[in-house]
């Protein structure tokens, strides 16, 4: 009888260390995150742009617009890691927040001839308030655990 249940059995590929586990799936869902979060900015960028066009003056909203539609696109980065990793706010924050910055970094090397279109005080505000805004989009996109208590 044994041996008729052990040949009905499954048998499982073998699981990867945790090690190659754990590096492998964060690095896929940063990779995800990170695309889907340029998709999103972009979509930003061009709906502030839109806006500027329409304004009689687009030249007083282009440094408010831009800092807002990079603040905004940093909340909804970290939204969008921690959706997709499901947990670790903190850590899914900084990541992303980190990366995203990177990015920004080295796009704004090409379209500048010194590397940043700002004066330092708003150049350090970004690069501290990035990550920052990306942490807290990861808290505030953390799913809320149920309370156990209900009221009738």
């Amino acid at each position: 009888m044994k041996k008729a249940t052990a040949a009905k059995r499954k048998v499982h590929a073998k699981r990867p260390s945790p090690e190659e586990s754990t590096l492998g799936i964060w690095t896929l869902h940063l990779g995800k995150s990170l695309l889907i979060t340029l998709a999103v900015g972009l979509g930003i960028l061009l709906t502030l742009s839109l806006f500027a066009y329409f304004y009689t003056d687009p030249n007083t909203l282009i440094l408010p617009l831009a800092l807002s539609g990079a603040g905004l696109t940093a909340l909804i980065s970290g939204i969008i890691t921690v959706k997709i990793h499901g947990h670790s706010a903190l850590i899914c924050g900084l990541l992303s927040g980190c990366l995203l910055l990177c990015v920004m970094m080295l796009l704004s090397l090409f379209f500048t001839n010194d590397g940043t279109g700002y004066s330092t005080g708003i150049s350090c505000l970004l690069h501290v308030g990035i990550p920052i805004l990306s942490v807290i989009g990861a808290y505030w996109g953390t799913p809320r655990k149920a309370s156990g208590k209900h009221r009738k």
